[in-house]
């Protein structure tokens, strides 16, 4: 008998209200998803259907998408896959919508694969390379003679200092705003972080508050990017251009180098300023 899909349920949730645009453009991705692995298993097409699932499973990991999955790989004659995802359903809903046609799946699941070894995927068999054909020698051509070198030009004498006033005060600007940019990009660095371990010892059924964590994770980490990438610039640029007015007194090099640690990431400054 063929089975329709679930994705009522999986569906309700996916277009429910998002806490921020870019969930409800992974909500609407993940049910466009679902709808074609629906038209993928009508049409017996399931491989299709089973990669379709998976997708919209990593997009919004929803219980109901599990159970879809057990049904996929059970009419695709993938027994102990779709035993591992019956389970995986009723780990996190025992008493959900499904779980009664669960339990029966997965009971005539493992009597029929009962004492039966679960067959290995075979690794295709390695290409062989071609032999490497030897290629002759360069054949190298006589160059022209080349003329001495002219004598060293003596060392320009060092400039007055004019019309670089302003260098200084913007350079200091552009390194105080640098540094503020790298610290807000470690302040939303560590945020990234401790949502994302809370995330990962979260158990039970996803929630909205534990999605809406999700999405508050992935913008402090986009913010952190933001923050060390362009406060970074910010601090190269403001010690350059002090370099520049620097040079132009007839100071000594400057160099930037990156400080890093476990928690912070910064910049050193290196050289007579």
């Amino acid at each position: 008998m063929r089975f329709v899909l679930a994705s009522a349920l999986a569906l309700g949730a996916l277009v429910g209200t998002a806490a921020a645009d870019d969930a409800a453009d992974r909500k609407a991705k993940a049910a466009a998803l679902v709808d074609a692995a629906s038209a993928a298993q009508a049409a017996s097409d399931y491989p299709t259907a089973i990669a379709k699932l998976r997708e919209a499973y990593d997009l919004i990991p929803h219980p109901a998408l599990l159970y879809n999955l057990g049904q996929a790989y059970r009419l695709a004659d993938q027994p102990w896959d779709a035993i591992e995802q019956y389970q995986r359903y009723l780990a996190v809903e025992p008493k959900g919508q499904f779980a009664a046609s669960a339990r029966q799946h997965l009971a005539k699941l493992k009597k029929a694969t009962a004492g039966k070894p679960r067959p290995v995927e075979a690794e295709p068999p390695p290409v062989a390379e071609p032999p490497p054909v030897a290629e002759p020698p360069p054949v190298v051509e006589p160059g022209p003679t080349l003329a001495p070198p002219p004598d060293p030009a003596p060392p320009p004498a060092p400039r007055a200092h004019a019309g670089g006033g302003w260098r200084r005060p913007t350079a200091l600007a552009l390194t105080v705003g640098g540094l503020a940019g790298v610290g807000a990009g470690v302040y939303f660095g560590l945020q990234a972080r401790s949502l994302s371990d809370e995330l990962s010892a979260h158990e039970g059924p996803w929630t909205d508050a534990a999605l809406a964590k999700q999405d508050q994770g992935r913008r402090a980490e986009t913010l952190a990017i933001v923050g060390w990438a362009a406060g970074g610039a910010l601090v190269v640029g403001g010690v350059i251009l002090f370099a520049v007015d620097r040079r132009g007194r007839g100071a000594a090099e400057v160099a930037v180098v990156p400080s890093l640690s476990p928690t912070t990431v910064g910049l050193t400054v290196r050289g007579a300023l």
